[in-house]
């Protein structure tokens, strides 16, 4: 009865614990869109480092974050993590975005209408092959505590474009390393 007991004492603590390791250090995420083509695919998946342990966001960067500002709280997320919501509703909405950073507080962004954008006045070297769409001609000021970020496939990423600015609290962590598929694992954000 001792072994049961000891048995099962050690599978609930393994369990606590990688729950706590996913809702606070790192946690696997599933690329659902192109919108970060050629970069990450859909069904590609990423593991990222949760903003806990990062020290700080850098332009390039791929972050993951709630949308719109659905941030969670620690507790939520624990919950979420222990997949205790499972038990109520199977149907979960805990839907997180993943995109580039291009720009940070205080920064000028500026779209040109060849799809080249503009950092604080110095083109950046962001699209990853040649385009023969136009874009609209568009201008961003990034307030204090928030990011701009693009998908990496601008023709079909809904981005800071389209819903604005990310909140530092809404962000969830860096994308460090791409897992999935396992002949393409490489690093991101070196």
């Amino acid at each position: 009865m001792k072994r049961v007991l000891l048995l099962f004492v050690l599978i609930i603590s393994a369990y606590v614990s990688s729950a706590f390791v996913r809702t606070f250090l790192i946690q696997t995420y599933y690329v659902p869109t192109i919108s970060m083509a050629p970069t990450l695919n859909v069904n590609d998946r990423v593991l990222v480092i949760k903003k806990l342990v990062i020290s700080n966001i850098n332009y390039g960067d791929i972050i993951v974050f709630y949308p719109n500002g659905k941030t969670k709280s620690d507790l939520e997320i624990l919950i979420d993590s222990l997949n205790i919501y499972k038990l109520i509703n199977f149907r979960s909405n805990d839907i997180v975005y993943i995109k580039r950073v291009i720009g940070k507080e205080h920064d000028s962004i500026k779209m040109m209408s060849d799809g080249s954008v503009l950092i604080n006045g110095i083109k950046q070297n962001y699209i990853h092959e040649k385009m023969d769409y136009h874009f609209e001609e568009q201008k961003w000021n990034v307030p204090s505590g928030q990011y701009f970020v693009l998908g990496d496939n601008l023709l079909n990423s809904s981005d800071s474009r389209y819903y604005g600015f990310i909140n530092d609290t809404d962000v969830v962590g860096k994308a460090w390393l791409k897992i999935y598929p396992f002949n393409k694992i490489e690093l991101l954000n070196d």
